[in-house]
């Protein structure tokens, strides 16, 4: 009995730390990034050292994606099934510095287009890999009413912008001499940056200064705290469908599960479980 709940408890910890929705964030930051990085070797003239460097940041991303993915297949419940319906991503969890020595190598066979067919799938799994988490921000920002919140921080750093100019152009010792500095201005006053390196000189250019303060912390307050109530009900709407799907998938195939197998499937429904009744 201790060796089976040890097993099980190594499978929950493994389940908090893959399902938990910072790393799928996580995955498809890492997965852009793997794409910023092809594109910089193919696109940019690189030194040496700076080549080196990506080399270096590719590698420590295939490595985190090459985990993901054997976790994605070790939890579809089918393996080989899985890697069956997704060899295509396999010839993308190859380093960088590896294709390029291969491109060394295949270029006087006549071979080079191949590996550069490799980069293209390449880049094509890994924005697809990152997509889900983009399409997942595009959701949020449409019930947070995205629109509508910019429109409202748009108009409150215009009208900041065009009443801190009237004021403060007829002033020579005044930095804000034109709509361009008024609305840098207005922008790093709204959103509390604050760079320092265009500021009003006039007592009321200033009383302009702490309304758009105000206005700027109580907008983006609220916007904020939509997004992140907004994250919170999707990632935990997402775990859940990856859970009922993982499930699914293991109760057709039951009769072929292993001892273990069947218990990660118990473990899993009652994750499922308590979520809900969480909720």
């Amino acid at each position: 009995m201790g060796g089976r709940d040890g097993r099980n408890s190594r499978y929950a910890v493994l389940l908090d730390f893959f399902e938990h929705p910072a790393i799928e964030i996580i995955m498809a930051y890492v997965a852009l990034i793997s794409v910023v990085i092809i594109l910089a070797e193919i696109f940019l003239p690189l030194t040496e050292g700076m080549r080196r460097t990506l080399y270096i940041v590719d590698a420590v991303a295939v490595a985190i994606l090459a985990a993901d993915y054997a976790y994605r297949a070790k939890a579809s419940g089918d393996p080989r099934g899985y890697v069956k319906r997704n060899f295509y991503e396999i010839p993308a969890l190859i380093p960088a510095f590896i294709l390029t020595l291969l491109e060394a190598k295949l270029a006087g066979a006549g071979l080079l287009r191949f590996v550069r067919i490799l980069r293209v799938i390449r880049i094509f799994v890994f924005v697809s890999r990152g997509s889900r988490f983009l399409r997942l921000f595009r959701e949020v920002l449409r019930d947070v009413r995205f629109l509508e919140f910019s429109l409202m921080i748009m108009l409150t750093i215009l009208t900041g912008s065009f009443a801190v100019y009237l004021v403060e152009s007829i002033h020579e010792d005044s930095p804000i001499q034109s709509m361009g500095d008024a609305v840098w201005w207005a922008m790093a006053t709204a959103t509390t940056v604050g760079y320092g390196d265009v500021v009003p000189v006039t007592s009321l250019g200033r009383a302009i200064g702490v309304l758009m303060m105000i206005l700027g912390i109580s907008l983006l307050s609220v916007f904020i705290s939509a997004v992140g109530a907004a994250f919170y009900e999707y990632t935990t709407s997402y775990f859940r469908s990856s859970l009922e799907t993982r499930i699914n998938e293991r109760i057709k195939s039951i009769g072929n599960l292993s001892e273990s197998e069947l218990e990660e499937l118990i473990e899993d429904v009652r994750r499922l479980w308590e979520s809900k009744r969480r909720s």
